[in-house]
């Protein structure tokens, strides 16, 4: 018995160039802040830095510059901003911040439906429609 074209194809391994860029822009990114504030004695002024490098390199998938930036924006203000004030406000409430996490996961997994776009970017009401 054998698999299908069809099939066989959709699994074949196909190569792909190497994203250079990407993979020296990100320890650059995460490492350059955090040695800074460890050298300088602020390290907490450079962890907060080194964590926005390491949020926005997970982000980062290329295209126009623009989407780049709405990507790169809302995971930090979003991501960042939204989540310290969450957690400050459910500290050491217990399972409260069981629930509070569950929420917010399913909250961003029903974003994640909306677009392969839709949990990091931030899109108009008219690029639903032309994005499908």
């Amino acid at each position: 018995m054998t698999a299908p074209a069809w099939l066989v194809e959709v699994v074949r391994l196909k190569p792909v160039p190497m994203p250079w860029a990407r993979m020296i822009r990100t320890p650059i990114a995460i490492c350059l802040p955090l040695a800074f504030g460890i050298f300088t004695g602020q390290i907490g002024i450079g962890l907060p830095i080194a964590l926005g490098g390491f949020t926005s390199s997970l982000v980062e998938r290329g295209g126009p510059y623009l989407g780049r930036g709405k990507r790169v924006a809302t995971v930090g203000v979003l991501g960042g901003g939204l989540g310290l004030t969450v957690g400050l406000l459910v500290r050491g409430q217990g399972w409260l911040v069981v629930l509070v996490f569950m929420v917010l996961a399913l909250l961003s997994a029903a974003l994640t439906v909306g677009g392969n776009a839709g949990s990091a970017s931030i899109r108009g009401p008219g690029e639903w429609a032309s994005a499908r």
